[in-house]
């Protein structure tokens, strides 16, 4: 990893600087690997979601339910994607899902294993879900980039939030909000086009009424690249804390100066 080769400024963030951040990144400097990536991924996670719900018939809440699974596995790719958009790597859509494809049992090993801590965590009067839900912020960086199993992944995350989970916290309320808002607002788009602008009704059915609706879904689904995009720049954000990255770069950047100019001053 050659931090000087960053394609942002590596410095210390606030949670809705990342975010504004990671809006960037996704449709600006990622956009078109963004969007490869999407049609191999979530284009066939949507397809096999609806066939859950209209061909085999599944309750709503079981369709959310491998939803939201589809949608957190998906995360693996973009997190990859957004490792290399940072430090200038080319990449296309098949490398990033092949480099994914090499972690992913640990990948999965470590998101059961953090649901089962988060799980246990959410029982009555046994430790409290906001105290633990934080340590486990980072466990897909740790997995996929730090190549940790799934218990170091646990453990490397906690090191890193164990400063700031104030802030990792409010990380994870954004990332939430994230989700809902790419749910609603894909729904209330798609609805008033559909019945407003083509007067067809709601032929799909409505969020309200029926639980889920291809829209919502297309919603989450969108929301991936985002979600996965703004935790792998958080994870940035607190390893420039923790590891210093933002003076190391300031040093290189001093080093290759002076470098210069005893080059300049030998000719």
């Amino acid at each position: 990893m050659n931090l000087s080769e960053s394609a942002v400024v590596l410095r210390p963030r606030s949670v809705s600087q990342t975010i504004d951040l990671s809006l960037r990144v996704v449709f600006s400097l990622g956009l078109g690997l963004y969007a490869r990536l999407a049609a191999l991924t979530l284009l066939p996670a949507l397809g096999l979601l609806l066939l859950l719900r209209y061909a085999a018939g599944l309750d709503a809440w079981l369709v959310w339910l491998a939803a939201l699974v589809l949608a957190v596995v998906l995360e693996g790719p973009f997190t990859i994607a957004a490792s290399r958009l940072m430090f200038r790597e080319q990449l296309t859509g098949r490398a990033a899902l092949r480099a994914f494809g090499g972690r992913a049992l640990s990948f999965v090993g470590a998101s059961l294993y953090k649901s089962l801590l988060l799980a246990l965590a959410s029982i009555p009067f046994f430790i409290p879900l906001l105290v633990v839900g934080p340590h486990a912020v980072f466990v897909p960086e740790a997995s996929i980039l730090e190549r940790a199993g799934p218990t170091e992944a646990w453990a490397r995350s906690k090191r890193l939030v164990m400063a700031r989970s104030g802030g990792a916290m409010a990380a994870l309320v954004s990332w939430l909000l994230i989700r809902v808002v790419c749910v609603l607002g894909a729904e209330l788009l798609m609805q008033g086009i559909i019945s407003d602008l083509f007067m067809l009704g709601a032929p799909l059915g409505r969020l309200s009424s029926d639980g889920v609706t291809p829209y919502a879904l297309a919603g989450l689904l969108l929301s991936t690249p985002l979600v996965a995009t703004a935790r792998f720049l958080q994870y940035i954000d607190a390893r420039t804390r923790g590891d210093g990255w933002d003076i190391q770069v300031r040093f290189m950047a001093i080093a290759a100066r002076e470098g210069h100019k005893h080059s300049e001053a030998e000719a």
